[in-house]
């Protein structure tokens, strides 16, 4: 708009120098239109020496916590840019794309030193966060031109729940020995590694420094040490993703929160998770074990990458092949222990549900 007026008012000027044979006048005219092409020109030279880029950076997010996120620009003309706009988008990837602009300025140097800006934001749900360097726009010193340029980075947001620390009772030792849920073998960290039980196929999850080698290396497969531990609880979770329409964000969101303070839970036990989930692009079950919070965090991070949605029919056939789940978690956030229901709980009351709750697995 500022262009549009400047060079209205310069030819209407030079209009009226003309007419009235302003000689002076139309001699400043001439100086004001070199100066604006000046502009112009300064404004393209800019925006081709001007960079915007992501920095290395942690990626990670809480839900409903305000977050820092930076953005770098490195100006490696002689002049420094009095001001810029960067286009960005940041979404789920069930949104469509929002459009957000941040403004700055960086400073000329001959060095090619950067800058590091600064922006907040929130996010409202548990999941992935895409953000998208779109273009940027460079003003000339007086904002009436500007230069843009395409941008292509992109960076991941992992946002993650803010466990619960929720009142779970779990069943005596050997009460369901018939189909026990707990085992007296493990491989977590910390075990007792005296005795080692027996030799098993690698499963995605496994330790790596628990892989048998020599074993490995002579059979060409990987295999894994399974050690002996007494009165360890090993429960198996099944994430039931399936169902005739696909689940809204609000629930997947409340799925993510009860799975993350439900494992954090059992961790505390002393409880070894093994969790099962079906991966429609990879068309199988995904397993991983759980110990620590560490890789609960990860297996969260599995599971915003995985395509978990399915239909349930396909659910069912492909958890068919496994053997008789302890723990089914699915997205109507229904909570089964050994075809028991445990819970049902609803996305308006979640926080207190998860906090106040007493949730007893045993008979």
């Amino acid at each position: 708009m500022k262009k549009v007026a400047a060079l209205l008012l310069i030819a209407a000027a030079w209009y009226f120098a003309g007419i009235y044979g302003q000689t002076p006048l139309m001699t400043v005219i001439i100086g004001l239109a070199v100066s604006a092409v000046i502009l112009m020109v300064t404004a393209f030279y800019l925006t081709r020496n001007t960079e915007v880029f992501l920095p290395k950076q942690e990626d990670v997010a809480f839900k409903n916590i305000e977050r820092v996120y930076r953005i770098e620009t490195k100006n490696s003309s002689i002049f420094p840019v009095n001001r810029f706009k960067v286009f960005f988008s940041m979404k789920y990837p069930f949104d469509k794309a929002v459009k957000k602009r941040f403004n700055g300025s960086a400073m000329g140097k001959r060095n090619n030193d950067s800058n590091v800006s600064e922006f907040y934001f929130t996010a409202p749900y548990c999941g992935l966060i895409r953000i998208k360097l779109n273009k940027v726009r460079v003003y000339d010193y007086l904002s009436l031109f500007s230069g843009s340029k395409k941008l292509t980075q992109e960076r991941e947001i992992l946002v993650m729940p803010t466990a619960k620390n929720m009142l779970i009772e779990l069943p005596i030792l050997g009460m369901y020995d018939e189909d026990p849920v707990a085992d007296s073998s493990s491989n977590k960290k910390g075990d007792d590694h005296s005795e080692i039980r027996n030799l098993r196929e690698y499963r995605e999850g496994d330790l790596f420094r628990h892989i048998h080698f020599n074993y490995s290396a002579r059979t060409g497969e990987l295999w894994v040490k399974e050690y002996q531990k007494e009165n360890d609880y090993i429960f198996d979770m099944v994430l039931d993703t399936s169902g005739d329409e696909p689940p809204s964000m609000d629930y997947m969101d409340a799925f993510y929160e009860i799975i993350f303070s439900i494992i954090l839970t059992l961790i505390t036990h002393e409880v070894m998770l093994e969790v099962h989930w079906y991966d429609s692009e990879m068309m199988g079950i995904k397993n991983m074990t759980v110990t620590n919070e560490e890789e609960a965090r990860d297996l969260l991070s599995r599971l915003y990458h995985s395509e978990v949605i399915c239909t349930k029919d396909t659910f069912y056939n492909e958890i068919g092949n496994l053997d008789k789940k302890s723990m089914i978690i699915n997205t109507k956030l229904e909570w089964y222990f050994m075809n028991r229901a445990v819970f049902r709980f609803h996305r308006e009351t979640l926080e207190a549900e998860l906090s106040d709750e007493f949730f007893r697995l045993g008979r």
